[in-house]
């Protein structure tokens, strides 16, 4: 009661609490400024917008198969999601030792992924997709465009740690020739990015 006195007094609902029946009529008229008086605004453009295409009704009629769109219900991110979120946009031409390296990293990558899952690494999974999207989760409705991964090969220039391109959802992986040497650029990259990431 002494922590939420502010908030009480705003609402017109601060008294003394006396017995725990008055506790319940003092939480109900909390609940009730909150729910019917302080969003009620909001929520009724929010009701009148969805009215608009008929949503509202569909709503009512399939609130369960929708639940997950308008509620936050994560789901654990996990390396299978996470690898079959990015796609591979461009492989360089079949034969090729480019080629190869290519799908050398990618196998690195999925390697990667299953360890930053199992806790073995410093990082999450979480972490991993912000530093190339900028979110933590994956939205319930998806990206608006498809993540993709990119190469970052030596002959190209400076490839020593991972890029992204967080407006255009392009993860661009480094080409290196041993796990290790990924791995550790991999984790010292985002590690190094992920503590300014946001700040202006």
């Amino acid at each position: 009661m002494e922590e939420a006195t502010d908030e009480l007094s705003l609402m017109g609902s601060f008294s003394f609490v006396r017995s725990l029946p008055h506790r319940d009529e003092l939480l109900g008229a909390a609940l009730n400024f909150l729910t019917e008086g302080r969003i009620s605004t909001a929520l009724n453009q929010f009701k009148e917008g969805l009215e608009t295409f008929g949503i509202l009704a569909l709503l009512r009629i399939h609130h369960e198969e929708l639940k997950g769109v308008f509620m936050d219900t994560p789901e654990p991110l996990l390396a299978s999601r996470l690898e079959s979120t990015f796609m591979t946009s461009y492989l360089s031409e079949p034969g090729s030792n480019r080629r190869r390296k290519e799908a050398r990293t990618l196998v690195y990558w999925r390697d990667w992924l299953i360890e930053v899952e199992d806790g073995d690494t410093s990082l999450t999974l979480g972490a991993v997709l912000a530093f190339a999207t900028g979110l933590k989760r994956i939205p319930a409705v998806g990206f608006p465009i498809g993540p993709r991964l990119e190469f970052l090969h030596e002959e190209d220039g400076p490839a020593l740690f991972p890029t992204a391109n967080t407006c255009s959802l392009v993860l661009r992986l480094p080409v290196y020739p041993e796990y290790n040497g990924f791995k550790e650029a991999m984790e010292e990259g985002i590690t190094s990015c992920g503590s300014t990431f946001g700040v202006a």
